[in-house]
């Protein structure tokens, strides 16, 4: 127990500091993730193929980068050689970003994919009986099953990213 409390009188403000990190980093991140997801989920929904394979493999190669990798590559490799230049903590906020965007429009689709051709149309305005509110509980299901799965994933991710930035800031 000693040993315990001297740990958290001598580094229990960096733990606490690190804490804050993380939590605002996946707040933020998760934020804009989800929002931009949502813009890639409709805009796949239009019917122009040439986007909607862009699209895909957006949400194919954003999801099957791990996140780390994905910031070495802004960081240490792309972003230099574009002559930009961000600090660490707002490349791990784009990082995140992309990444849940991605997930977030997988999810978001496969509740839409869920949903019975048929039933669809009879929630749309116009094509049931006045006040009738189609609400599909497997659709749902689909989507926010996911949904709560990939936000845990996406706090990890923070976790871990910010790691990398507390590190770099503390260097």
């Amino acid at each position: 127990m000693d040993g315990v409390l001297r740990l958290l009188a001598e580094h229990g403000p960096a733990f606490g500091q690190a804490l804050l990190l993380t939590w605002k980093l996946t707040a933020i991140s998760f934020a804009a993730g989800f929002v931009l997801g949502l813009v890639v989920t409709v805009a796949r929904l239009l019917p122009l193929a040439p986007l909607r394979f862009v699209l895909t493999v957006y949400v194919e190669v954003f999801r099957n980068i791990p996140g780390v990798a994905l910031l070495l590559i802004f960081i240490v490799f792309a972003l230099p050689d574009l002559q930009v230049v961000i600090d660490y903590e707002h490349a791990v906020i784009l990082t995140l970003a992309l990444v849940c965007s991605a997930f977030t429009a997988d999810y978001i689709r496969t509740g839409i994919n869920t949903v019975a051709i048929g039933r669809g149309r009879r929630a749309q305005p116009g094509h049931g009986p006045a006040g009738d509110h189609h609400f599909d509980p497997a659709a749902a299901g689909a989507a926010l099953g996911r949904a709560a799965d990939d936000l845990a994933a996406h706090r990890a991710d923070a976790d871990d990213l910010a790691g990398v930035a507390g590190a770099h800031a503390g260097a």
